[in-house]
């Protein structure tokens, strides 16, 4: 009897194998996956605040207090490849048009220009760059090869709530006798991996950490969801107010910053 019972679970294992056929493991992971379709866009706005002097770092082809708003379409997607063509338009109407082709997951290039990242990616998901990073200690630069995903929220939108993941580094740069402090946020859409916004912070530790200048790109309308008009409010003209009080304090903070530079780079007058 024991023999009929091995040959029966010998057999029934045999139809198994050749009903089910073993493959081998492999990543499927939804952060392989492109979320993005033909034919999406997001529009955004620039704002800018502060000393001009230090807004040329985000925007490589104009000075963004020039630039009125920035929109970014998905021309073609054949994964994982993902072609977009970036427009940004001027006040007085001057247009650029930029078209590129990326690998979401594998494409070595600068958060501010990875307008699309794989869905559904979560805290510690790589993302990978190429850039050197400085440090005020040893006053050595150190090339950094990648950067993580630090947070997932839920954010709103012109009335519309998605779920987010967020990346927010900080970059020493040398800048003449000071020490620059840049920190960029970086926000993506969860579902389709599309950037919604992003935004660069300068500060000078020597100038008691004085906010000198702030650039932030951010979402005002797309095709992927309805978006509700934004209405003003109080609170608002508040950030209105605050946003000017920044920009007087920006002003003197940075003529301090001139003027210090200036004396110390001028030639001694003749006796």
């Amino acid at each position: 009897m024991s023999n009929w019972k091995s040959l029966l679970t010998g057999s029934l294992m045999l139809i198994l194998l050749m009903v089910f056929p073993m493959v081998p493991a492999q990543d499927t992971t939804e952060a392989d996956l492109v979320g993005v379709e033909v034919g999406d866009w997001v529009k955004y706005d620039v704002s800018c605040e502060g000393d001009p002097h230090l807004w040329n770092i985000p925007l490589v082809y104009y000075s963004p207090e020039d630039v009125e708003w920035i929109e970014v379409e998905v021309l073609s997607v054949s994964e994982p490849n993902v072609t977009v063509r970036e427009t940004i338009h001027r006040f007085d109407g001057e247009e650029r048009n930029t078209t590129f082709t990326i690998d979401p997951a594998k494409t070595v290039m600068w958060p501010g220009d990875r307008y699309v990242i794989p869905a559904n990616v979560s805290v510690g998901y790589k993302i990978p760059i190429d850039r050197d990073k400085y440090d005020p200690v040893t006053k050595s630069w150190k090339t950094v090869y990648e950067l993580s995903i630090n947070t997932t929220a839920s954010r709103c939108y012109n009335g519309v709530t998605r779920e987010v993941d967020m990346l927010k580094s900080s970059w020493m740069y040398p800048y003449f006798e000071y020490i620059e402090n840049l920190t960029e946020v970086y926000v993506w859409d969860r579902a389709t991996g599309f950037l919604l916004e992003k935004s660069w912070h300068t500060i000078f530790v020597e100038l008691g950490n004085a906010s000198l200048s702030t650039v932030s790109v951010k979402i005002i309308d797309t095709n992927m969801w309805k978006m509700e008009a934004a209405q003003p409010n109080w609170s608002q003209v508040l950030l209105g107010l605050l946003g000017a009080a920044v920009v007087v304090s920006a002003v003197v903070a940075a003529s301090v910053l001139y003027k210090k530079r200036n004396k110390k780079t001028s030639p001694p007058s003749p006796k």
